[in-house]
């Protein structure tokens, strides 16, 4: 969504510079600090977040924390991001800027401020879109916001089509109604996506919170659409499930590496696996992990990457991600597993095979178990040839 943001300002930049110099030096100056702030608390309610995930993984959180914290850290911090910036504005003399540049700023951030909630909106559907697996929502959005933003900004700045001309600040206006258009289309793409019951196999099926029936025969899993990759409708999940399903062992211990929203993790737990652990880089993905966990009450411990004992050792290493974040990942999925233990790889289409067999095969041979869709599930045994 960033990027986005960053096409903007080169566009408000390239427009406001045919206006004058000092909107362009008004615009430059003013969506620095616009993007600064919401950046900042971003940042800050991340951190927050991120605590309150290392709280819980050691069993300080209660039930209602997990469940409202991420909604209740976006409101609260996107107030502060536009009390901050209102703050900016009234105290701009503290920059010595010129009066006539100081009074455009003022301007721009009095509109750019209207922004903030909608920007706000749009990273919760974004992440919502994410855990339904829609994951190509960013780029489309991104694009489509983008292209209207360029119309707005030429319509209102020079009054185009009968609209009244504003030079300068019909660049944050423009802003505004993108931000706002990015929002609206995201939830509308959310909504659509309709997550309800996935059958992955006659005996499993993943199940939202809000279905009544979870009493049918076979295993239902319980996921939580969130910020986490993970609710069974892409074919590389469903790749792993039928694999964790069809070879579940009592006696086997188990690691999901980029464990998004829990699912593979939860599955191996209810298949009977000895142990279960699980392992992500986003701390928001994890804090739906874990209300995914309660939803199932299931016994898994997960962990940031960055609190992980690397030391342990797992019968089995499942790593549902990208090729080149497995690639990267090589040395660390290798050591997790115990002398004959089994790597399953997924996230790979077909034309990458030969990439990630390359990769590998100075430590192990990877072969195709299954496909779906173009993609590949792969399987690796440490210390066989």
């Amino acid at each position: 969504m960033w990027a986005a943001d960053i096409a903007f300002s080169t566009v408000g930049l390239f427009v406001a510079r045919a206006i004058s110099a000092i909107d362009q030096a008004a615009f430059g100056m003013s969506f620095t600090l616009f993007m600064a702030t919401c950046l900042f608390f971003r940042n800050v309610r991340d951190v927050s977040l991120n605590q309150r995930s290392a709280r819980r993984r050691r069993g300080y959180a209660c039930d209602w924390e997990s469940r409202s914290s991420k909604p209740r850290a976006r409101f609260d911090f996107f107030g502060l991001s536009i009390a901050l910036v209102l703050l900016l504005q009234r105290n701009l003399g503290l920059l010595e800027l010129e009066p006539k540049l100081a009074t455009r700023v003022t301007e721009f951030l009095s509109v750019l401020v209207f922004a903030i909630p909608f920007q706000n909106f749009a990273t919760v559907f974004l992440s919502l879109s994410n855990g339904l697996g829609r994951t190509t929502l960013p780029g489309i959005m991104g694009i489509s916001s983008l292209l209207m933003m360029v119309v707005a900004t030429y319509c209102l700045s020079f009054g185009a089509f009968g609209l009244p001309r504003l030079d300068g600040i019909g660049i944050a206006v423009a802003i505004v109604l993108a931000t706002i258009f990015r929002c609206l289309m995201s939830c509308g793409l959310v909504l659509q996506s309709k997550f309800r019951e996935i059958k992955i196999t006659d005996t499993l099926r993943i199940l939202p919170p809000w279905v009544a029936d979870k009493n049918e025969n076979g295993t239902s899993i319980i996921i939580d659409p969130g910020s986490g990759f993970g609710t069974g409708s892409h074919p590389t999940t469903q790749l792993c499930l039928k694999w964790i399903e069809k070879n579940d062992d009592p006696n086997s211990s188990l690691i999901d590496y980029g464990c998004g929203s829990g699912i593979l993790s939860i599955a191996a737990n209810k298949f009977g696996y000895a142990r279960v652990v699980g392992v992500d880089n986003d701390h928001q993905a994890l804090l739906n992990a874990e209300r995914n966990k309660d939803l199932n009450s299931s016994d898994i411990v997960f962990f940031h990457s960055d609190d992980y004992n690397d030391n342990e050792s797992y019968d089995i290493t499942v790593a549902n991600i990208l090729l080149n974040t497995i690639i990267s990942l090589r040395e660390t999925l290798i050591s997790s597993l115990k002398e004959n233990g089994i790597l399953i790889l997924s996230g790979i289409l077909e034309q990458q095979a030969y990439d990630i067999i390359d990769a590998f095969k100075s430590d192990m041979f990877l072969s195709i178990v299954d496909h779906q869709e173009g993609w590949l599930l792969m399987k690796g045994e440490k210390d066989k040839f």
